[in-house]
């Protein structure tokens, strides 16, 4: 993968945004997430929100309020893990990738995006999105 710029943004709070160049990575993102997509959101529980098309936190919070007033939600929780994208293991990521693509030569691409940044996830590479919401899809399943 080539090297990708970086800059800050403060929005809600300080966060550094990789940006990979348009071509060839952004071209191979999208590509690759346009097979892995479908089979990463079957393992996904329906409540998984986070970067998913047209699932964000408003359509999120209305269903929260629903679920309070109709009385079908007991309990919820609502949790933010400190600088998430930073903290995910590339190791256990890619096992979890491992169980659900049989394809080496996939597995490879998605580890070479993974690897690309040094620590967790970078925020800003679109398979990041999909790949973090799977690391926590056992969490929210149990």
């Amino acid at each position: 993968m080539s090297e990708m710029r970086s800059f800050v943004v403060y929005e809600p709070k300080k966060r550094v945004i990789h940006h990979p160049p348009f071509y060839p990575d952004r071209i191979i993102h999208h590509a690759l997430m346009n097979v892995l997509k479908p089979i990463l959101k079957r393992n996904f529980i329906h409540e998984t929100y986070s970067s998913i098309e047209g699932q964000g936190l408003t359509q999120m919070a209305d269903k929260v309020k629903r679920m309070i007033k109709d009385d079908t939600c007991t309990y919820y929780l609502q949790m933010d893990i400190h600088h998430y994208f930073q903290s995910v293991n590339h190791d256990i990521l890619m096992d979890k990738v491992r169980r659900l693509i049989k394809c080496e030569e996939t597995i490879n691409l998605v580890r070479k995006i993974v690897e690309a940044h040094s620590e967790g996830l970078a925020i800003g590479v679109f398979p990041s999105q999909y790949l973090a919401n799977l690391y926590l899809s056992e969490l929210d399943h149990y």
